[in-house]
């Protein structure tokens, strides 16, 4: 994605500078290992600043990137605050990184949070791509798709800066549907949710479109997003 680094920065810029000043942003970079760059903080031009001296190169270890920011979030963020992960990739993972795709997701849905995948063009061969599939690494449109994410692809939207916009306004519409379970027991067992619309709304896939967390662990609170 190094063709990309300068624009992304702008992008990165502009789009967190629409977060409300009470919003805490926090950065991960990564190759073979995640590293966090930025603590959780109110000062969005800290994240921004610091992809000017991003560099590409190495693997892609998609699974701890992912893992370490869910556990973070987990740990350290707000209770009562809504917590997202933005994965900036081409999201071909060619690392597994120690984690399996089910702990990755395991650990994004503890975290009460969602993923979000801002997919920029790579520069992959063949091989790599394909490799991407087996080994046990993370299928970033299952991940988006089961914690209630989505993915904002560039090439589709034309640039990396309207891309990032769309997906910053997507957090903004997005909101929370609470509910008390028949079982109230918080036992940390898996929970599945399918949240649904009625007829008079018309037809899924065709008039309309359900993004949602497929279910919650049950030592918090569980909650499903929706646009």
């Amino acid at each position: 994605i190094e063709p990309f680094l300068r624009p992304l920065r702008y992008a990165t810029q502009t789009a967190l500078r629409t977060l409300k000043q009470e919003d805490q942003v926090s950065l991960y970079t990564f190759s073979s290992h995640a590293e966090r760059k930025v603590n959780l903080t109110h000062d969005k031009r800290a994240v921004s600043d610091q992809i000017e001296f991003f560099s590409a190169g190495g693997s892609t270890n998609i699974n701890g990137a992912i893992y370490e920011a869910a556990q973070y979030l987990r740990e350290d963020a707000p209770s009562s605050a809504r917590r997202v992960i933005i994965l900036v990739s081409d999201n071909v993972p060619t690392d597994a990184g120690g984690f399996s795709p089910q702990e990755v997701e395991d650990a994004v849905l503890e975290a009460d949070s969602a993923v979000y995948s801002l997919k920029i063009p790579g520069q992959n061969p063949f091989e790599a791509r394909m490799a991407s599939k087996v080994g046990g690494k993370v299928n970033v449109s299952k991940l988006t798709a089961d914690t209630g994410g989505e993915i904002f692809d560039v090439e589709k939207e034309g640039s990396l800066y309207i891309a990032f916009q769309a997906l910053i306004q997507r957090l903004k519409t997005r909101y929370t549907i609470g509910f008390t379970p028949a079982n109230p027991a918080r036992n940390g067992s898996f929970h599945k949710l399918d949240v649904r619309l009625t007829p008079a709304h018309g037809e899924l896939g065709k008039d309309y479109t359900i993004t949602s967390k497929r279910g919650y662990f049950a030592n918090r609170v569980g909650s499903a997003a929706s646009q």
